[in-house]
């Protein structure tokens, strides 16, 4: 049980978009200019989206992230949440292969800068959008391979830039 409260905390940075009880509404993050939800920002372009996403790690709420369980993020697509649950359910109350944050590479954040994004068009519901970034004073560079799915652009994988795309790390067996 401890490996899995460790998962869904490792998981909480991912799920900013989830739909909280009224009693549990939080501010939302705000980027100026742009819609005023990660949710809002999903339905509208992949560049907002990608913009809002990270604009959690820049800026981050008072109370944290709503915490999503493993393959019910609504940031992610429908294939990428049926890895990531295919990933905990594997791991059998051991620690999973996803025991990080895959939108910023990291375990715990530090000062947080999105340095820039190039989206190129993949499909005509498909962008792969990359994002570069400084985490904690390092530099990173990661291709989010988006989808849209029910209205709204969504996060099918993640591709670091130095190592395999999530969807292959998920597949792997656990160690």
């Amino acid at each position: 049980m401890r490996h899995a409260l460790f998962v869904v905390l490792a998981v909480a940075g991912l799920a900013a978009c989830s739909q909280p009880d009224a009693a549990d509404t939080e501010p939302p993050a705000v980027i100026a200019g742009s819609p005023t939800s990660l949710d809002e920002a999903a339905a509208t372009d992949p560049e907002s989206f990608v913009r809002a996403l990270y604009a959690r790690y820049s800026d981050p709420q008072p109370g944290g992230q709503a915490v999503a369980e493993p393959g019910q993020d609504p940031i992610f697509s429908a294939r990428l949440n049926r890895l990531i649950l295919a990933d905990f359910v594997r791991a059998a109350g051991e620690v999973p292969n996803l025991n990080y944050d895959p939108v910023c590479d990291c375990q715990d954040g530090g000062p947080f800068r999105l340095d820039g994004t190039i989206l190129r068009p993949t499909g005509p519901d498909a962008v792969d959008a990359l994002a570069t970034f400084t985490n904690a004073g390092e530099r990173k560079a990661m291709t989010l391979r988006l989808v849209k799915e029910g209205g709204r652009w969504r996060i099918d994988d993640v591709v670091p830039s130095d190592r395999e795309p999530l969807s292959e790390h998920l597949a792997a067996p656990v160690s």
